[in-house]
């Protein structure tokens, strides 16, 4: 890694290089690096990232491991007429002024019933997006778990 001192196109301040090279885009600072990127990212992120007054997130897959925010659950309605729920929302902070005319708002989020606004189930999937290829196979293998269950639960009911 270069030590010297650079002063950033974007920002005009100095800087220096001390991440990972692919941490920067072209001469810029890393802050104007992660935000340019943000700009430029492939089309196929584009579904999974969302801005509301002036902060950037950005969805995750539902699945096992880490998840935004705890896991707890977001109701989203973007510009474009999407309505989505999701329980792992990534913030990345607040866009700087100088690059939201490039990531204006896109979505708003809205109020969740009371009885939904509880954590996410790795198996909850009935109320929540999947994004992936595997959502179709995983959701219908957990609607066949969850009915399996509720009949071993009325069979163990039966039972005197």
């Amino acid at each position: 890694m270069n030590n010297s001192a650079k002063i950033c196109p974007s920002c005009k301040k100095p800087f220096i290089r001390n991440h990972t090279p692919e941490s920067y885009l072209d001469e810029n600072c890393f802050d104007c690096s992660f935000w340019l990127k943000k700009i430029t990212m492939p089309e196929e992120d584009e579904k999974r990232r969302v801005i509301v007054a002036g902060q950037h997130y950005m969805m995750g897959a539902n699945t096992f491991g880490p998840m935004g925010f705890g896991g707890i659950r977001f109701a989203i309605h973007f510009n474009d007429g999407r309505t989505v729920e999701t329980c792992n929302l990534w913030c990345q902070g607040e866009i700087p002024e100088r690059f939201r005319a490039w990531l204006p708002d896109n979505a708003r989020f809205i109020p969740i019933k009371k009885e939904k606004m509880k954590m996410c189930d790795f198996f909850d999937v009935e109320d929540w997006m999947i994004i992936g290829p595997l959502s179709e196979d995983l959701a219908d293998d957990e609607k066949n778990r969850k009915q399996n269950e509720e009949d071993f639960n009325q069979e163990d009911d039966t039972v005197v």
